[in-house]
């Protein structure tokens, strides 16, 4: 499997990209309860039979630790990324996130997000050339799950950037060559090889996967957002 990724990776290159500003970490689930909360929007879900259509070879069953209950995120798994979001409902959120800051924002492109993870020389990972276990929420560290965004403060990226290798791929805004959208930076699931910034893969734009979440960027933010009250 790791093989055929990194044969679908482009050939290194020079891409000119426009000044732009990503968000430190990815959406979290706390996050995602407010944008709900404002907007509407549902709660992130799939049911047993959806997931058995996707075809992604995992019982329900490990879904189940992921569902939110009565509309809420479960305590513990706040500060965890949200996941089980498709692509259209992720550039959603991305777009209300900018209103609140006075600007537009999206989805990464591919470059955008390869941009922001490997720094002006391209390194293979945010935190340099080689592979390393213990900075990533990688299969190589068994929590077959995800955990709270930023517990990797050594993985940064040149940018400042966190969790952008393991813990949850990431949705772009990029069409892969099937018509589906480019995910980047590997999950809990999957191997080192996988997690490599340049790493890359698509999805169709309505999967809801326990691996995928999301983060957003904007060209400019002019003012700090207002914060509403969480009802408790």
């Amino acid at each position: 499997e790791v093989s055929v990724w990194i044969k679908q990776e482009y050939r290194q290159s020079t891409v000119e990209v426009a000044a732009f500003r990503i968000m430190r970490t990815p959406v979290t689930q706390r996050d995602y309860l407010e944008y709900m909360r404002e907007t509407g929007a549902p709660e992130p879900y799939v049911d047993s039979a959806t997931w058995s259509r996707q075809g992604l070879g995992r019982p329900y069953d490990e879904v189940k630790k992921f569902l939110w209950r009565k509309g809420l995120p479960k305590k513990d798994r706040q500060p965890h990324p949200v996941v089980l979001v498709e692509q259209v409902q992720a550039a959603s959120y991305c777009a209300w996130w900018g209103k609140r800051f006075g600007a537009r924002a999206h989805l990464p492109t591919e470059a955008q997000w390869e941009k922001a993870a490997r720094g002006e020389r391209g390194q293979a990972y945010p935190w340099g050339a080689n592979f390393d276990p213990s900075l990533l929420n990688g299969a190589e560290a068994k929590f077959n799950d995800t955990i709270p965004v930023g517990s990797f403060s050594d993985a940064a990226s040149p940018y400042g950037a966190q969790d952008m290798a393991g813990n949850v791929f990431e949705w772009t805004q990029t069409p892969y060559e099937d018509g589906s959208y480019v995910v980047k930076g590997g999950a809990f699931s999957t191997t080192g090889g996988l997690a490599r910034a340049a790493a890359r893969h698509g999805r169709p734009a309505n999967l809801r996967h326990i691996t995928i979440g999301f983060r957003g960027v904007t060209s400019a933010i002019k003012a700090k957002p207002k914060r509403r009250r969480s009802r408790k």
